[in-house]
């Protein structure tokens, strides 16, 4: 499988590897600022705020619902199951309830 569609637990290994710090998407711009904050660089350094998808008034949930609807929900929940619920569980991901609800079913 190309990297770039792995599994971030099979490609970290974060059982194996004791890192210091792991930072999320979600909180992308906090997390970063957190990290420099405790490194004693922000007075140098500051992680700068990225693309807002809120110009264009559409949410990266319905973006991601869309993109979805579009994959059949055996391969949704064969995705999930076979390739991404560890990290899920490994970097305390909240399912969003259109995905939950075909793992569900």
């Amino acid at each position: 499988m190309n990297e770039h569609w792995r599994s971030m637990s099979s490609l970290n290994q974060p059982c194996f590897v004791g890192y210091d710090f792991i930072g999320k998407m979600d909180s992308l711009i906090e997390d970063s600022n957190m990290l420099l904050d405790y490194l004693e660089v922000n007075e140098t350094i500051r992680f700068t705020n990225f693309h807002n998808y809120t110009r264009y008034n559409v949410s990266i949930k319905d973006i991601s619902k869309k993109i979805y609807s579009t994959v059949s929900n055996v391969k949704i929940k064969k995705l999930y199951d076979e390739v991404y619920r560890d990290d899920f569980e490994a970097f305390d991901y909240d399912i969003p309830s259109y995905i939950n609800d075909i793992i569900l079913e």
